[in-house]
């Protein structure tokens, strides 16, 4: 092993080398600038007879020539500057990592003169400091586990509660090392101990502080070999009847108050029980699949405070876009009184088309419009996500996802405007209404001749909506409706994109449609007038 003599010598030449560089440094800069004095001596070359002819070929080449030597002093003054930079900066490298290595050598020493002594726990103390792989950490880690092999055994004999964690940390150490052969006593110890602190000191742990301390010992037990468990299978039974009783208590309280990490994190630990011992049968097995978390807020979802719910929501968010969205869609409307529109929104607007859920969404409002209270405020906010979603598709909105849509949207209207609503609430669904009507009647007004292109039963529903909708905004009887031409070729789908239209904006559209008329008609009424004044004058 190299001594702190060594690391002396090498820092001395490591400064030599630093100095030679500073003085290789200043002769180029000496030679740099002693290179911008040259002048090209033109005379000496030139002749008094080629004088006239050739003056200004000697200025031009006098220049080019002091400019051309600047240039390449300049580039050797720059290029050997950097490589002088780089070789200063990995020199001043070298010096960190010979300080660093002087001062490993010198806490290894100590740790090492600490444990020939056999001061042990100062060993494992100072050896706690070191970290990484290198070799001076892997001998550091060495000693420390050496050390606490030294010590347990004396320890178990006169276990004291405060023992526990010392047992522990022999184990952590070992588990970060990936100690193969230390981890067989650390595993073993740990198990002895975890069974002494609840033999020894059951009144000193409460339930939580108990069940710690048990799963560290089903841990160690789940580690043993074949012939590890039969020599301590009694005492893992006896630790195993502890273990089970306070799981039971926990998975009840935890799961009847809905404290949701905590039932995450039992789930796991049905690991260290056999099933036919475990007395709820949602803990039988460690899987916690959205499936079964749903089943869970369904069974308990009503007494959850909203941040345990939010959490339970968000690991069961993807059945929103499961075959099975239905019963996910129906739990979360039934709920929208207690839990409001937050859920409701998010399962909304994950779906990769919005239109595409109308029949889920009236499947569900059609089981519980009678139990919601609030319903007028669900579907004043179903109507304005719905208009804000297209709005934001610009002219991309599939025409096919809205034309089936558009007989589901119609009866979610017709269901809530028939729905017992108290009379404080007529405004907020008149305004739902009126958002959803512009919508429907504007886009099959609009696009009544594309949408003449789907089959019979299509367009019947199609001119239903038109109007039922058209009735609603009290506009006159319609005159157009979709015409189906047994003619044509008809079809189920299409890949036609349309833009958002609603009744407000064909209103509008039309106004300046009739002032563009106003206006024509009053420029030629006018323009035939003068041109009748002209006609008069030329006459006169």
């Amino acid at each position: 092993m190299a001594s702190t003599y060594d690391f002396k010598n090498i820092l001395k030449e490591l400064k030599k080398t630093e100095n030679n560089l500073d003085k290789f440094e200043n002769s180029l800069n000496k030679l740099a600038n002693n290179s911008q004095q040259l002048k090209f001596n033109s005379s000496r070359y030139g002749a008094h007879e080629l004088e006239k002819k050739i003056s200004n070929s000697f200025q031009n080449a006098d220049s080019e020539i002091e400019k051309e030597v600047s240039t390449i002093i300049s580039n050797i003054v720059n290029i050997t500057k950097a490589s002088k930079d780089k070789m200063r900066i990995k020199i001043n490298e070298q010096k960190q990592r010979i300080i660093h290595l002087n001062k490993e050598l010198k806490d290894i020493y100590e740790i090492n003169l600490e444990f020939i002594n056999s001061n042990y726990e100062e060993t494992i103390k100072l050896a706690t400091k070191f970290y990484g792989g290198t070799k001076a950490s892997n001998y550091a880690t060495l000693l420390m586990l050496e050390s606490y092999t030294k010590l347990c055994s004396g320890k178990i004999n006169n276990f004291m509660q405060e023992d526990f964690d010392f047992y522990l940390d022999f184990y952590v150490a070992c588990k970060r090392s990936n100690s193969k052969k230390y981890i067989i006593y650390a595993r073993k110890y740990l198990f002895y101990a975890a069974l002494l602190m609840i033999k020894l000191f059951p009144n000193n742990l409460n339930d939580e502080e108990k069940y710690k301390v048990i799963k560290k010992g089903f841990d160690c037990f789940l580690e043993f070999d074949d012939d590890e468990k039969i020599e301590t299978n009694t005492l893992y039974d006896d630790l195993y009847s502890a273990g089970i009783e306070l799981y039971n208590n926990f998975i009840s309280k935890a799961y009847d108050n809905f404290v949701y990490d905590n039932v995450k994190a039992l789930l796991v630990d049905s690991k260290y029980f056999k099933n036919e011992d475990i007395k709820l049968e949602f803990f039988k097995d460690s899987n916690s699949d959205s499936a079964k978390i749903f089943r869970y807020i369904l069974d308990k979802g009503d007494i959850a405070d909203n941040s345990n719910i939010k959490k339970a929501f968000k690991d069961t968010l993807s059945l929103a876009i499961s075959e099975n969205k239905q019963e996910y869609f129906d739990y979360w409307i039934s709920v929208y009184d207690l839990r409001g529109w937050e859920f409701l929104e998010e399962i909304i607007n994950i779906q990769e088309d919005r239109l595409t859920i109308s029949q889920e969404i009236l499947t569900s409002l059609r089981k519980s419009v009678l139990e919601i209270k609030k319903i007028a405020e669900l579907f004043l906010n179903i109507a304005e996500n719905i208009y804000n979603y297209l709005k934001s598709l610009d002219k991309k909105i599939s025409l096919d996802n809205f034309v089936f849509a558009a007989p589901h949207l119609n009866e979610i209207v017709i269901l809530v405007t028939n729905a017992k609503i108290e009379e404080s609430e007529n405004e907020t669904v008149i305004k739902g209404r009126k958002i959803l009507d512009d919508i429907l009647f504007g886009m099959i007004f609009k696009y009544r001749r594309k949408c003449s292109i789907y089959n019979e039963q299509v367009i019947k529903d199609l001119n239903k909506v038109l109007q039922d909708s058209s009735s609603r905004l009290d506009r006159p009887k319609l005159k157009k409706l979709i015409k189906f031409d047994k003619s044509k070729k008809h079809q189920d789908k299409t890949d036609i994109y349309v833009k958002l239209v609603t009744e407000q904006i064909l209103i509008k559209n039309k106004k300046i449609m009739m002032w563009a008329i106003i206006a024509g008609v009053t420029s030629s009424i006018i323009l035939t007038i003068l041109l009748l004044v002209l006609f008069l004058v030329i006459l006169v």
